[in-house]
């Protein structure tokens, strides 16, 4: 059985290599009667220019034509990033919702590491000695004993996974919430989209598709941006 050290710990890491240019189909660039025009804020300084169809808001809260944001939320459908209704209730348990929020960029390599460590029970010092396992859908778990003293209370409330490209970066952190805590869990998963960050918030059901989503994410925020 290999051993094997890694910056991240918990007690369930899931890894799978996979490349930024899946064969997976085209996702469509819905379109609207209205569209909303914003400007993200980045982190470098920079600003990310977008056209936003208006059946992407909350209809409470959609942002001035032409405003000016840190950070965008929108509610789509996970099945094909169609808005969803906004006849239909926006719970997980009403049918495929996904939260879609950009946020500020943060580099992944400490992001999971702190998601890891804190699930494991892990202090932010010190190395684990991690054992790779063969996991589900083909991937890879890493496993590690538990820690000879508990340092965080947020212990063995989420599954913590991990998807790196060919060259060991990290792409993807998905982390899930276990059952028994909430009468429905959710996937936090982000993304790496260069000088921002993508959210999605769905049902656990749909962790088998994250690669599609994933990918599917990232041409969706291309069809927003506009020169």
């Amino acid at each position: 059985m290999p051993k094997v050290k890694f910056p991240l710990h918990t007690a369930t890491v899931l890894f799978l290599v996979v490349s930024r240019s899946p064969v997976w189909a085209e996702t469509q660039c819905h379109q609207a009667a209205t569209d909303v025009t914003l400007t993200l804020l980045l982190s470098s300084g920079d600003t990310l220019k977008l056209r936003v169809p208006i059946d992407y808001f909350d209809q409470r809260f959609v942002p001035g034509d032409g405003s000016t944001r840190e950070g965008l939320l929108l509610r789509v459908q996970a099945t094909d990033f169609s808005p969803w209704p906004e006849e239909v209730r926006p719970h997980t348990s009403e049918g495929p919702l996904m939260g879609y929020l950009l946020t500020e960029y943060q580099p992944f390599d400490i992001v999971a590491d702190r998601s890891a460590r804190a699930e494991a029970g892990y202090s932010l010092i010190g190395e684990v000695e991690w054992t790779r396992k063969p996991g589900p859908f083909g991937l890879s778990v890493l496993v590690a004993p538990p820690p000879v003293e508990v340092h965080s209370a947020l212990m063995g409330q989420k599954d913590v996974f991990v998807a790196v490209d060919e060259q060991g970066s990290i792409t993807d952190i998905i982390r899930c919430e276990r059952p028994g805590r909430t009468p429905f869990q959710t996937c936090d998963h982000l993304i790496e989209a260069g000088e921002i960050d993508i959210k999605l918030n769905y049902a656990p059901d749909f962790l088998a598709e994250w690669a599609r989503l994933s990918a599917d994410a990232l041409k969706f925020l291309d069809c927003m941006k506009r020169e």
